[in-house]
């Protein structure tokens, strides 16, 4: 470290304790003018280096190593030469002026570049505020460190103000190529995947002279799907009847997750490794959709789907979006529909059995038909018989009351014969009686018969209806079999 004595608050001396102030390795001790507002004893002022009127107050400053005189006024140098320590060097106006008009131009060097970096600076707090809603940070180097650094939404470990430039970094290979440089950073370096640009800056604004910074940007790299992550995921979650639990990975864990209120996977949080689960594996490795459907004790039947994402302008995926949604309602569904088939079936089984049942009925009931018709007819014979039983009786009656009268007529002759004919008249009576009986007898099993007949053909029509009914019935059960397929197939595709 060199200490440095100036005298002098004119332009040069200004000149020269503003750059000295700036180069690491020079101290300035002090600065001496008589003016106290000279440029220079303002600007020592404010930059907090000591400010002299009296040359002896400066000389008396310990450790000066170099006084530069910077005024050209021989009286000056002449004081100062006798009151200089013995050790300390003395810089005539000579060389100082040739010291100033290269600090001068190399200082307007300096206000060029510095120019194009403070245009940076100034708008970067409005850029950040404009483009940086999903993290931004902009930045200005000199060739060796991050002499300004401008985060929003974005905090990389490493890039921060003073901090030195990694070797072998984007920032240095801008450096050493002369080139803008425009990469993709991969996740592992600052956590996040990220797009750096960055842009050399060189001394007078000429790209033939030498680099003496760089600005430049850096933005995370998302896929859109992880971009929209927390505007679109609420949507898809909470339009689950049973709730969701949705997340984003990169190629080995979460980097966003969200769940409903109705379901939360919480055990699942960012930064949680995945490169286990089947889903991602699957998914990653097949580069297409994945779809898994689990059991698990805690949260019952669940299905997740795992989509892969696919990096804009190449075949890569760079991670997944998944989603978890509970099956429980489905599953009951689909284990009702079950229990519903199977009733349906041995309803259905029972009604086949009834159908015959009453198809046997029927075919009982015709023949019952068929035998009452035939009893009716016996009937009408047995009538047809009594009748013509009746009119024998008739017959014979007057038979015998003309075999009376001759044996009347016969006298004690036909005595013995007139007892027979009175017989025979008795006989008729009874016959003509019990036919008149068995007569009355008929009409009514007729008029009963007639009762079985319309009874039987009421049944007979009754049993057919029926046997039709049970048809429909086990059409309609048949049918309902049929849905409760349908059903659990439905369930299965919920």
């Amino acid at each position: 470290m060199t200490n440095i004595a100036i005298i002098g608050g004119g332009q040069g001396g200004t000149t020269m304790l503003g750059a000295f102030s700036q180069i690491e390795g020079f101290t300035v001790r002090g600065i001496c003018d008589v003016n106290a507002d000279a440029p220079g004893m303002k600007l020592a002022r404010e930059l907090g280096i000591p400010a002299f009127q009296d040359m002896a107050d400066l000389m008396s400053q310990q450790g000066i190593e170099v006084i530069i005189e910077a005024t050209g006024v021989a009286k000056v140098r002449e004081i100062a030469l006798s009151l200089k320590p013995e050790d300390a060097a003395m810089v005539d106006s000579t060389v100082a002026n040739v010291m100033m008009t290269f600090m001068e131009g190399h200082e307007a060097v300096l206000k060029k570049s510095r120019s194009k970096k403070l245009a940076f600076q100034t708008s970067a707090p409005f850029l950040t505020q404009t483009y940086g809603r999903d993290g931004v940070v902009y930045f200005t180097t000199d060739i060796a460190k991050y002499d300004f650094v401008q985060e929003h939404n974005l905090s990389l470990a490493g890039v921060q103000q003073g901090a030195a430039l990694a070797p072998g970094g984007n920032v240095e290979k801008c450096i050493k190529s002369r080139e803008p440089i425009t990469a993709a950073l991969p996740r592992e370096l600052y956590g996040t995947r990220l797009h750096i640009w960055v842009v050399p800056i060189f001394e007078d604004d000429d790209e033939s002279l030498p680099v003496c910074g760089t600005y430049g940007v850096m933005t995370p790299q998302m896929h859109p799907v992880e971009k929209a992550f927390e505007i679109f995921a609420p949507i898809v979650i909470d339009s689950q009847p049973e709730g969701a639990w949705a997340c984003v990975t990169d190629t080995e864990k979460i980097v966003k997750r969200m769940g409903s209120e109705k379901f939360d996977i919480k055990a699942l949080q960012v930064g949680t490794n995945m490169t286990d689960n089947n889903v991602v594996k699957k998914t990653l490795a097949g580069g297409r959709r994945y779809q898994d459907d689990t059991y698990d004790k805690m949260f019952g039947h669940c299905r997740t789907i795992g989509i892969p994402l696919i990096e804009e302008g190449s075949s890569d995926v760079s991670g997944i979006f998944a989603l978890t949604v509970p099956r429980n309602l489905a599953s009951s569904l689909q284990e009702m529909a079950g229990k519903l088939k199977q009733a349906a079936g041995e309803m259905a089984n029972v009604m086949n059995e009834i159908a015959t049942a009453a198809g046997e009925i029927n075919n009982t009931g015709v023949t019952l038909a068929e035998r009452v018709q035939a009893v009716k007819e016996n009937a009408a014979s047995i009538a047809e018989i009594t009748e013509f039983t009746k009119s024998v009786a008739e017959q014979t009656k007057m038979l015998g009351l003309n075999a009376a009268i001759e044996a009347a007529r016969a006298g004690e002759h036909g005595r013995g014969f007139g007892v027979v004919a009175e017989e025979i008249r008795k006989l008729s009576d009874e016959s003509k009686q019990t036919a008149d009986q068995i007569g009355k007898q008929i009409k009514e099993i007729e008029g009963k018969v007639e009762e079985a007949v319309k009874a039987s053909a009421s049944t007979l029509r009754q049993s057919e209806e029926q046997a039709a009914a049970t048809q429909e019935v086990t059409a309609s059960v048949s049918s309902l079999a049929n849905l409760a397929d349908e059903l659990s197939d439905v369930a299965g595709n919920l």
